[in-house]
């Protein structure tokens, strides 16, 4: 008889190398060695349920015996080889039974399970899961990684950037995150004293979203603190591309009441001022917007607001969080 000992039931990390030991007894319990050694195709390795096992060996090896010890035998499976293409993946779980072609164990046929093992996600240094709210972690085919939790899912601190998330093609987001019920999907806050942003998002499509937040039921999507000092202070800065020194009529931007930081700001005095490639902040042609509608307002820039490198337009209201928002111009040649 074949007896396994050491890989049931190990989660094992994607493209790694899966030792399985086991060893040949007679029937009285003595070590005994197979009729002949044994060979990688005398073991068939099984994906979670099904009945057919892989046709590939390769990425095997058998030692048979190991160590010159009569009985005692180690199969390596190395989980990077993609023979039989996606055969091996995250989430599902393996069973290697020994069934030789032609090799007896004390002159019976053997069919035994040698071993058993799941392919889940490398815990490293890096990158530590597991905390309270771990409840699905799965790369694969929809998401890079899933995490759901009652509490909070996962915390990532870091001196330089804590995370960074890239979307490689196609139509995925580098970054999705949903709020449910009143919770937010995701809050970022940029910590006191720091120059650093606390999210930056930025898109390299001509068509994608650097960063899609969707908020569901009474939750914000993505909530967001402007820190308590600073000229000029806000929540959000949103950057635009014009002409230099060209005036641009019409540009528009929205203003929110500070009561709640959501609700448009509507028949406000908005007064605009602009900063030049970081010089102090100075009266626009305009001066003052005109409101459109529902908190939305426009003011007309000159060329001369609009000449030097990064213009920097604040917006200000009685009532009303600022609105800062940066312009880098292109050149008109």
């Amino acid at each position: 008889m074949a007896n396994f000992g050491g890989n049931y039931g190990q989660v094992v990390p994607a493209s790694s190398t899966v030792e399985i030991w086991f060893t040949t007894n007679a029937a009285a319990g003595g070590a005994v060695a197979p009729l002949s050694a044994f060979e990688a195709g005398d073991v068939k390795l099984y994906k979670d349920h099904t009945a057919t096992p892989r046709s590939s060996t390769s990425g095997w090896t058998m030692t048979s015996p190991i160590n010159s010890v009569v009985g005692q035998h180690q199969l390596s499976i190395d989980l990077s080889d993609n023979t039989d293409a996606g055969f091996y993946a995250v989430g599902h779980v393996y069973t290697a039974v020994l069934n030789p072609d032609t090799e007896t164990v004390d002159s019976q046929t053997v069919v035994s399970v040698i071993g058993q093992f799941s392919i889940g996600v490398d815990m490293s240094d890096t990158v530590r899961l597991g905390l309270t709210g771990l409840a699905n972690a799965v790369p694969g085919a929809t998401g890079g990684l899933l995490i759901a939790g009652t509490n909070a899912p996962v915390t990532i601190t870091g001196s330089g950037d804590a995370l960074t998330l890239t979307s490689s093609g196609g139509n995925g987001k580098g970054l999705k995150v949903t709020g449910n019920g009143t919770g937010d999907g995701i809050t970022a806050t940029s910590g006191a004293g720091a120059t650093g942003n606390g999210i930056t998002a930025v898109s390299a499509a001509t068509a994608g979203a650097g960063l899609q937040a969707t908020g569901s039921g009474t939750g914000n999507g993505l909530g967001l603190t402007g820190g308590a000092s600073g000229s000029p202070n806000s929540a959000v800065v949103t950057t635009y591309t014009i002409k230099r020194a060209t005036a641009f009529t019409a540009f528009t931007f929205q203003m929110v009441l500070s009561s709640d930081h959501v609700t448009p700001a509507t028949g406000k005095t908005v007064t605009v001022t602009r900063s030049i490639d970081g010089g102090a902040y100075g009266a626009s042609t305009a001066g003052t917007a005109t409101e459109i509608s529902n908190g939305s307002y426009k003011i007309n820039l000159s060329a001369a607001d609009l000449t030097g490198n990064m213009i920097s337009i604040l917006a200000t209201g009685t009532g009303c969080d600022q609105t800062v928002i940066g312009i880098v111009t292109q050149s008109t040649a």
